[in-house]
Parts: C-alpha cells; sequence; structure tokens
C-alpha cells in the first residue's frame, strides 16, 4: 500500500510541474500593448495601443487587473480603416487575473485603440493592462 501511494503522490508531482510548464509556456506570448487607470466614476475609458505595436499582426487579446477588481461589460477595437469591432466579455476580472483569450482576426489591419465598457466596485482605481498575442511572423 506505501508504494501505491509514494507512485500516486509521484505521478500528481510530475502532472503538476508539467501543467505548470504549460502555463509559464503560454504566459511567454503575451505582451502588453496598452495600459490605463479605471475608476468607479466612469463606467468607459480608451486604451491607446503603443506605437511600436500598431504595426503588427495580434492574434488575440485579453485584459490584467490589478490593484482591484473590474466588471468589463465589452470592449470596442476601433482600427486604422474606421471598422469597430465589438467583443462582448461580461465578466469580473479579479485583482492579479486575466480576463478570457479573446481571439481576434482583424486580416492586416491595425488596432488603433480599445474602448473598455466596465463597472468598478467602491472607490477603487484599478489597473488595467491590454495584452496581446502576436504572430511568429512578425
Amino acid at each position: 500500500m506505501l508504494s501505491f501511494r509514494y507512485l500516486l503522490s509521484a505521478a500528481l508531482l510530475v502532472s503538476t510541474l508539467f501543467v505548470s510548464t504549460l502555463t509559464l509556456a503560454q504566459e511567454e506570448n503575451w505582451q502588453t500593448i496598452g495600459s490605463t487607470h479605471v475608476r468607479s466614476t466612469a463606467q468607459m475609458v480608451n486604451i491607446p495601443i503603443l506605437k511600436s505595436f500598431q504595426s503588427k499582426n495580434i492574434k488575440a487579446i485579453r485584459f490584467h487587473a490589478s490593484k482591484g477588481n473590474i466588471d468589463i461589460h465589452y470592449a470596442k477595437l476601433i482600427l486604422n480603416d474606421g471598422d469597430n469591432i465589438n467583443v462582448s466579455i461580461q465578466r469580473t476580472v479579479r485583482s492579479g487575473l486575466n480576463s478570457r483569450m479573446i481571439p481576434i482576426e482583424i486580416h492586416g489591419r491595425v488596432i488603433k485603440k480599445v474602448t473598455l465598457f466596465y463597472e468598478v466596485q467602491r472607490t477603487d482605481v484599478v489597473h488595467i493592462d491590454l495584452q496581446a498575442q502576436i504572430s511568429p511572423e512578425n
């Protein structure tokens, strides 16, 4: 019975290390392309995209919250050709965590800014990072 427990413990340890390694590998592909602070006195904010990322081919975006929680309703991606892409999020992002990954297909166009529609509880000032996965061909 002791050997079964030992094998089970070893298997759990190996699987935990494997999942942790995969998570770190996925995290390395995310880059912050814009950031802002949001307050409970407003319900929307524009996040301009850093110039160095406006020529990159972005595959997906997500939002990272710090210094407080934020209820994100939706985001509007404003592209260089005047088109807008509305993305429903409808999630609470807790401090220190990320929103879900939002895959985007903009077919060579450029995201100029992202308008975020949100709610913040109490009098928090929450820091939001807009993060993106960049295509490897960039």
